[in-house]
């Protein structure tokens, strides 16, 4: 997953370019998006990163693809009793994919509910080292420690997706997110608007809220 923002600018490039501005006529379920994303949680730990998702239509079907990457590393020094300096360089890595698909019930030409279920993987890897210099000179102590959390996830939503007034978009969901071993109940609630250049490009902006994390960020659309 190292290669996740190239992989989305790649991906977004290949699409190539659009017609002239023309009016929006119905939601599209025929998309590549990548944009940014900010990921927190209740212990006010944040971080940002890359997320590319692809959904492709066939009839009243709805597959999609999403994968989200997430970095932060932290690094302090404080003074600590018997010791003249205290180095700490905290680093973690999350990484989260979900594939799955869906049933889309048309309500009329510019509005949709789409009923989905998807199923991934969480992987969590950190990494702490520290570096305690003593204040009387004899010597100093290095620690070094790694690990990793994979878990299982299910999620289970209805979206509302509405375009308006030729280039608006709303989209409204509410779901139910099963975290093995880790978080496993968490209703979610999510809002995103966007704004539609044309047929193929918008950029959007959307919030998600869970009782355990907390995600906002903005994207790249091009519909196909």
């Amino acid at each position: 997953m190292k290669q996740l923002p190239s992989l989305a600018g790649l991906t977004l490039l290949l699409c190539g370019t659009s017609a002239m501005a023309e009016q929006v006529q119905a939601v599209n379920y025929d998309y590549v998006e990548a944009g940014y994303k900010r990921h927190g949680d209740q212990s006010d730990f944040s971080t940002g990163g890359m997320q590319l998702t692809v959904s492709k239509c066939v009839d009243e079907f709805y597959f999609e693809l999403n994968a989200e990457q997430f970095e932060r590393t932290v690094n302090q020094v404080n003074t600590a009793e018997g010791f003249e300096t205290f180095h700490t360089n905290h680093g973690v890595e999350l990484t989260r994919y979900r594939v799955g698909g869906g049933f889309i019930f048309d309500l009329d030409s510019t509005s949709s509910v789409d009923v989905g279920l998807l199923h991934g993987k969480m992987e969590i890897d950190y990494q702490i080292e520290y570096l305690a210099v003593r204040d009387d000179g004899l010597g100093s102590i290095k620690h070094h420690s790694s690990g990793s959390l994979d878990t299982d996830l299910w999620d289970l939503r209805v979206q509302y997706q509405n375009v308006f007034s030729n280039n608006l978009a709303l989209k409204a969901a509410i779901g139910y997110e099963y975290l093995s071993g880790y978080a496993p109940n968490n209703l979610y609630g999510l809002v995103a608007v966007g704004y539609h250049f044309n047929k193929a490009w918008s950029v959007n902006t959307e919030y998600r809220y869970a009782d355990e994390f907390r995600n906002w960020g903005v994207n790249l659309q091009y519909a196909f």
